[in-house]
């Protein structure tokens, strides 16, 4: 039989067995604070490498933004420059056009008549006088009209509204009796789509029916009969 020392050891150690080991769970206590102090600064670290990362990634795309407004300017400086030029070169051009139009439309004025052999008579058969006559004859044909002046007034000459190049045209300007005309004004055009001759054009933009100004003209001083002739354009 156990003895009552025995039996009171027995039962001191069974208690001491249940209750918990205060060693253990301090050594426990003592390692989880510097575990978790260890994931909190994990944590930190990781949260300022993304910080970071985030950072330079906005700017580079701030940088990226700023590039992409400078391109944007400098194409808007690009095609601002080139809208300067092409209107530049397109008024240079129109200048030019303007020059070559003028030079041609000065070489495609008519000839003036031969001064030697302009002023022609003939013998009128209903009243024996002298009727006299410009004729002349042009390098192409024109569409012409014209007045005889005398003193202040102004009368229509009586040709073809259409003068075909290379063929004589023969204007009758006074008699012997009568008003003698002091002056004529021919004026002319470029043809129309339907009249006999050659087709041209003038390449200027002046009008080109009878309606407007002339193209060219010729205004002559008509002598006194034996006299040389003047003429002025």
């Amino acid at each position: 039989m156990q003895t009552v020392e025995a039996f009171a050891e027995t039962h001191t150690s069974m208690g001491r067995t249940d209750e918990p080991d205060r060693t253990n769970v301090n050594r426990t206590a003592d390692l989880s604070s510097p575990l978790m102090a260890l994931a909190a600064l994990i944590v930190s670290i990781l949260a300022l490498v993304v910080a970071g990362v985030t950072a330079r990634y906005n700017k580079q795309n701030a940088d990226a933004a700023d590039k992409s407004s400078l391109a944007a300017d400098r194409s808007a400086d690009a095609a601002k420059e080139s809208a300067e030029h092409a209107k530049s070169s397109a008024e240079s051009a129109a200048a030019v056009a303007r020059t070559e139009a003028e030079r041609e439309h000065r070489d495609l004025r008519p000839t003036e008549p031969d001064i030697t052999a302009s002023l022609t008579t003939a013998t009128n058969p209903r009243g024996g006088h002298e009727d006299r006559f410009l004729e002349f004859v042009l390098p192409r044909t024109y569409r012409i009209s014209g007045d005889a002046i005398t003193g202040g007034s102004r009368s229509p000459l009586s040709f073809s509204p259409v003068a075909e190049g290379g063929k004589t045209i023969k204007v009758q300007l006074d008699k012997s009796v009568g008003p003698r005309v002091d002056a004529v004004h021919i004026r002319f055009w470029p043809p129309v789509p339907g009249d006999p001759g050659e087709r041209w054009h003038c390449p200027c933009d002046r009008d080109a029916t009878e309606g407007g100004d002339p193209h060219w003209s010729w205004y002559i001083e008509v002598p006194e009969p034996h006299e040389v002739w003047v003429f002025r354009a």
